[in-house]
This record gives structure tokens, C-alpha cells and sequence, in this order.
């Protein structure tokens, strides 16, 4: 993910750029959205990350990774966060009770 590499060597306009680019090259994916989430994160804007990450997360995004991955680190301190994953958490539940 070019993107994501932008923002890990501190090119916060053209790391958003090319996120802002790669949301808009095709339908909404959860691994777009979460590497997205990512590059938010990684160029201070934890809170448009956990917008993006909650709605990677609605498409199927892994809550256990998105709380383990160092990438998120600042997000994970924003009083949203616990929620977020919870609301993942849930429905995933109901997707796994549905399916049975």
C-alpha cells in the first residue's frame, strides 16, 4: 500500500492523497478502508481512523487484528474504540448464529 508507506516515512499529503485515491478506485473493501484507517492513524488523525476503521470493520474487517496492530496504537486510546470493536464483536456473533 503506497499510501501506507507515505505516512511511515512522515509524507502526510501525499500518504493522504494516495489514500484518498485508492478509497476512491473502486467499491468499498474492508482492506481498503482498514489500510486507509491506517494511514490516518499514522499521520495523527486518529479520529478520522476510527471512522474509516469502523467501517472496515462493517465490511468484515478483523476486530482482533485492528486491537492488536501497532499501526492503531493512538486510536486505541480514544474513548470510541472499545465500542467499535464491541459492535464488531456482536455482529460477527450474529453472522456465526445465523450461519449454524
Amino acid at each position: 500500500n503506497v499510501a501506507l508507506c507515505l505516512a511511515k516515512l512522515g509524507e502526510r499529503d501525499e500518504a493522504l492523497r494516495a489514500a484518498a485515491a485508492a478509497l476512491e478506485a473502486g467499491p468499498a473493501s474492508a482492506d481498503t478502508r482498514y489500510g486507509v484507517a491506517a494511514v490516518h492513524a499514522l499521520v495523527g488523525d486518529p479520529r478520522q481512523a476510527l471512522v474509516l476503521l469502523e467501517q472496515a470493520l462493517d465490511l468484515g474487517a478483523s476486530p482482533s487484528l485492528a486491537e492488536q496492530d501497532d499501526e492503531f496504537a493512538a486510536v486505541r486510546a480514544l474513548p470510541g474504540f472499545r465500542s467499535v470493536i464491541s459492535k464488531a464483536r456482536a455482529a460477527r456473533i450474529k453472522e456465526v448464529k445465523r450461519a449454524s
